[in-house]
């Protein structure tokens, strides 16, 4: 009995949940030595965002020269690519001298039978270029309804250029210029912007939530900057802009995209644009009754779309939504 009632005991011990640590008190400051803090976070706070911005008003600077001419662009790359590919690894002359080969290819490859064939790849670099310093500004901007302007500019540049950005020329604008990092790829494409991050380690200022990271997405940066404070605030302009930003897509499209692509694109893509232009009225319009007429009038055009079935589903429901679905009643024997 001694025995196992001190087992028991032993048992009983060991099940006795070990309280908890009282955590530390915490430290306390006199109204003073607060006052004294706050202030001193506050010059601290002044002195490195003005020294912030001095610094990524220098690169963007840096990126915008870079960006001015096909030859500035390249050498640009090629020195990104030295540093850090070579400088920082400790790399041998071989290394250099690779990157200097790819460089030299990248001029080469400007010729006519070149550019025919996969676009103006020098030109989609500079424009990438310009588009990181944008997204630059971006980070830093209070409110993203600044950036509007020189976007639709961006645009505009981008659908100028639209029939040397067909072939891998587009597609390299239709990438994200960040993430994975531009280092340390030599079976990679001949020019990478995205080296340009890792020698000037911006990754850290990339991160813009509500930005979208491909220059060539038109239809992404009307929806999460450009149309988003109209769906908030100024319903009377949502079909104006989104009117808007399909002309901008159309157009580019059609510069850069072979006759064939286009037509498909056109058969499927540009019809779920209206259908999203016409969903927006619906939801967040000023009259969401005429939203309602463009979606009818969407499904009335294009009969024949994958998505037309599910089109109807959508606008039954907003129309009669106490209504049961025909399609998922039970078939009669």
């Amino acid at each position: 009995m001694l025995t196992l009632g001190s087992l028991s005991a032993s048992l009983f011990a060991q099940q006795t949940p070990t309280p908890p640590v009282a955590p530390a008190p915490r430290a306390t400051l006199t109204a003073d030595q607060a006052t004294n803090v706050l202030k001193q976070l506050a010059e601290l706070e002044r002195t490195i965002l003005q020294q912030r911005g001095t610094n990524l008003g220098s690169v963007i600077q840096k990126l915008r020269t870079a960006a001015s001419s096909d030859a500035a662009a390249i050498s640009f790359i090629e020195d990104c690519d030295k540093l850090v590919n070579v400088e920082r690894k400790d790399a041998d002359r071989e290394e250099a001298r690779k990157i200097e080969q790819k460089a030299e290819l990248a001029k080469r490859n400007e010729t006519k039978k070149d550019e025919d064939k996969e676009g103006d790849q020098a030109m989609a670099l500079r424009m990438s270029l310009e588009y990181l310093a944008l997204s630059l500004e971006a980070n830093d901007a209070k409110d993203l309804s600044v950036m509007v302007p020189k976007v639709q500019a961006f645009h505009q540049a981008m659908i100028s250029y639209g029939k040397k950005l067909h072939g891998q020329a587009g597609e390299m604008l239709m990438r994200p210029i960040s993430g994975g990092g531009g280092g340390g790829r030599r079976g990679g494409p001949a020019m990478d912007v995205r080296v340009v991050i890792d020698a000037y380690q911006l990754d850290r200022y990339l991160r813009r939530e509500g930005w979208p990271m491909e220059p060539g997405n038109i239809i992404r940066m009307y929806q999460q900057v450009i149309l988003k404070p109209s769906l908030e605030k100024h319903k009377d302009d949502i079909a104006t802009i989104w009117d808007s930003a399909i002309n901008a897509e159309a157009s580019f499209r059609k510069e850069r995209l072979p006759e064939g692509e286009f037509a498909i694109w056109q058969q499927n893509e540009y019809p779920a644009l209206r259908w999203m232009r016409a969903v927006d009225l619906a939801a967040s319009g000023s009259n969401p009754v005429n939203g309602m007429a463009e979606m009818l009038k969407v499904i009335k055009d294009h009969p024949g779309h994958p998505s037309s079935p599910e089109w109807i589903k959508q606008l039954r429901q907003l129309v009669a939504p106490s209504l049961p679905d025909p399609a998922a009643a039970p078939v009669a024997p």
